[in-house]
C-alpha cells in the first residue's frame, strides 16, 4: 500500500485519472490497527490502494474530506470522490464494509 502526506494528496490522488481507494487512518486508533490488514489484503476492482495517515486534528485532510471518525475509506476517480465508508462508533470498519464498497464500484 502506497502512503501519501497531505502535501502529496492532490498530485498523487486527485490529479490522477486512475481509480484509487484511500484509507484515512490514525496510528493511535485501535479500530484502524484492526482494519488496516484487511484493507491491504482486499481486492477492490483493481483499484490502487493508498493510505493517508491523519494522526493529528490539525491535518487539513480531516476538514477537507469531513473525516469524523477513522478508519474511513473513500474511492476517488478522475479527481472526485465516488464512494465512501465511514467508521461506525465503537466498531470502526469491517470486511463487510469493504465488500459493500467493492459491489458499489463494480
Amino acid at each position: 500500500m502506497e502512503h501519501v502526506t497531505p502535501d502529496e494528496f492532490d498530485s498523487s490522488i486527485l490529479k490522477d485519472s486512475e481509480r484509487k481507494i484511500v484509507l484515512f487512518y490514525a496510528s493511535w486508533c485501535p479500530y484502524c490497527s484492526n482494519f488496516k490488514p484487511s484493507f491491504e489484503a482486499a481486492s477492490i476492482g483493481g483499484a490502487r490502494k493508498v493510505g493517508a495517515l491523519v494522526d493529528e486534528d490539525e491535518n487539513p485532510l480531516w476538514d477537507r474530506f469531513d473525516i469524523q471518525a477513522v478508519p474511513t475509506i473513500i474511492a476517488f476517480e478522475n479527481g472526485k470522490a465516488i464512494a465512501r465508508r465511514d467508521a461506525k462508533k465503537s466498531i470502526g470498519l469491517t470486511r463487510s464494509d469493504l465488500e459493500s464498497l467493492a459491489r458499489e464500484l463494480a
